[in-house]
């Protein structure tokens, strides 16, 4: 065999020496998806090894229709999440995300996200919630949930009822009746709540609510207040039977 016989042999023990060959031989990061919540859209997908330390992600995005770019922050990271919401800002667009792993001389393919509608497909939070006890009332304050923003970041509309038209599941708890009663409430007011027992604990939990998603929160913290005696039925229970 002539010299030149041996050449593809020897070029082909040099690509796999220098690394060339040994690319795709990864599998690939599996569970490739994104979690959103108040549109903080952030790429999750799980390790193709056991041995996470000795592996990282390239990650790449895309507008449906557009060519890939590269996620700057998220190139040969050891982290298996990337936040992608700068980049997925335009809550009514349509995105795609990849990642791939590399390790060593090694690399996967990528693997992609389903398409991506952050409007869609993100979860929202339930509102703060105030409550304070009045006679024999109590006053709710609720506080919106809020667009995800960076540090340096200020929305002109920070409020998501706006973009989701939410209202507020609303449940009040008698402690001493072990009753609950629920009522949807508008989330541009606040509501006060008269005629009730006094002396007496509500407790309160509010859940947002949206038809545009069809979807609810998790509840509130539960916030607990004890309406004050009725100091005018002692003074009439003192004046008979004083």
């Amino acid at each position: 065999m002539s010299a030149l016989g041996y050449f593809p042999t020897v070029l082909l023990t040099l690509l796999d020496v220098t690394g060339i060959l040994k690319g795709s031989t990864l599998p690939a990061p599996s569970n490739v998806r994104f979690l959103s919540k108040n549109l903080q859209n952030v790429l999750h997908w799980k390790s193709p090894e056991e041995n996470e330390a000795r592996m990282w992600y390239t990650v790449q995005y895309k507008i449906y229709g557009e060519s890939w770019k590269d996620k700057i922050e998220c190139q040969n990271i050891t982290k298996t999440y990337c936040d992608l919401s700068s980049e997925t800002e335009d809550y009514d667009d349509y995105y795609y995300a990849r990642v791939k792993a590399v390790s060593g001389a090694s690399f996967s393919d990528w693997n992609q996200s389903s398409r991506f509608n952050p409007k869609g497909e993100t979860n929202i939070s339930a509102p703060r919630v105030y409550v304070e006890a009045t006679n024999c009332s109590i006053a709710i304050t609720f506080i919106g949930p809020e667009i995800w923003k960076s540090n340096n970041q200020t929305p002109v509309n920070p409020s998501l009822i706006d973009i989701f038209e939410l209202k507020y599941n609303v449940s009040i708890f008698n402690k001493n009746s072990k009753k609950t009663t629920s009522f949807l409430q508008n989330a541009y007011n606040n509501k006060r709540l008269e005629d009730l027992k006094c002396d007496t604990t509500y407790c309160v939990t509010v859940r947002s609510l949206t038809d545009f998603i069809n979807k609810q929160s998790e509840p509130s913290e539960m916030m607990c207040v004890r309406t004050p005696k009725d100091h005018a039925t002692e003074i009439v229970i003192l004046v008979i039977y004083g």
